[in-house]
């Protein structure tokens, strides 16, 4: 009886690690809304990552590196993060992401035929939500875009314009920056527009007036 409570006892506890385990891993799937998915960890997702964790934006990202999990939880937490470990290959993925109620989407893998492959497939999963992609060839724009992408971000392009201005026009590039800037809450931004109604005693003056 007592090796038989054991046996029971063992197996009841090793389910429970089982499903804990699971759980951290992303297996179980996210039920966040209207979020941002990282898809594909690495230091230029990372960079992104601490520009909106600050915000009030949920944010999943996807790894194929189980080791990520626990560094990207023990830094941003898990109230407004989840991480979900998988093969990119995994065609559940895209559900236990959430991706059709997902508000962007931004692909940075280490291949553009990853990314451009990804990028057709949430597409044609999430025919509405942004997409974004990172990518290290900007003659590549055309071929993402025409695959459905809203916008492509070529890395050495921004990198070799902002160094170039730093050399001609440093002012230029510091403004540059600031506006870059991500915001600490949604209403707070560097840059705001304003609807101009109809009796406002500023239409049709200049700075001048």
């Amino acid at each position: 009886s007592v090796g038989l409570l054991g046996l029971f006892l063992g197996t009841i506890t090793n389910r429970y690690q089982e499903m804990k385990d699971q759980k951290k891993l992303g297996f179980k799937g996210t039920d966040f809304e209207n979020h941002v998915i990282l898809f594909g960890w690495n230091d230029f997702s990372k960079m992104v990552l601490e520009g909106i964790a600050h915000t009030t934006l949920p944010v999943v990202v996807v790894t194929d590196k189980k080791d990520d999990v626990d560094l990207i939880y023990d830094q941003y937490g898990k109230e407004k993060v989840f991480v979900l470990f998988t093969d990119f290959q995994n065609k559940d993925l895209y559900q236990k992401v959430n991706a059709r109620t997902s508000r962007i989407i931004f692909l940075s893998m280490e291949s553009d035929s990853d990314s451009l492959m990804h990028a057709i497939n949430f597409r044609r999963y999430c025919p509405t939500t942004d997409i974004i992609v990172s990518t290290a060839k900007s003659t590549l724009k055309e071929t993402f875009e025409a695959a459905g992408v809203t916008h492509v971000v070529a890395r050495l392009e921004i990198v070799s314009k902002l160094v170039a201005s730093y050399i001609f026009e440093p002012d230029v590039a510091d403004l540059n920056l600031d506006l870059l800037g991500s915001s600490k809450t949604e209403e707070d931004y560097d840059v705001l527009e304003f609807q101009v109604i109809e009796g406002n005693p500023y239409i049709g003056k200049n700075g001048k007036d």
